[in-house]
């Protein structure tokens, strides 16, 4: 996206920036529900149906930052 690579936190303020991302914070939120679904053993059924609670809650920025990502890439491709 012409931007090069830095600190996952400046990319992500960048990307938020160039209107890629909704909010830095919540991605950074987002990552951390992530880490907790897929690396850390939920040994508390509760705990799991938070994550997934928390995880559908945030589908439509997902979907909105790939719209923003695929609107970007193609006008930079023309």
């Amino acid at each position: 996206m012409e931007e090069g690579a830095g600190a996952v936190l400046e990319n992500l303020d960048r990307a938020e920036k160039l209107g890629l991302l909704i909010s830095a914070d919540d991605w950074l939120a987002l990552r951390k529900l992530r880490n907790l679904m897929v690396q850390e053993y939920i040994d508390h059924p509760e705990t799991l149906h938070m994550a997934l609670h928390s995880a559908h809650h945030h589908v439509a920025m997902l979907a909105q930052t790939v719209e923003n990502f695929e609107r970007r890439s193609m006008g930079l491709l023309g």
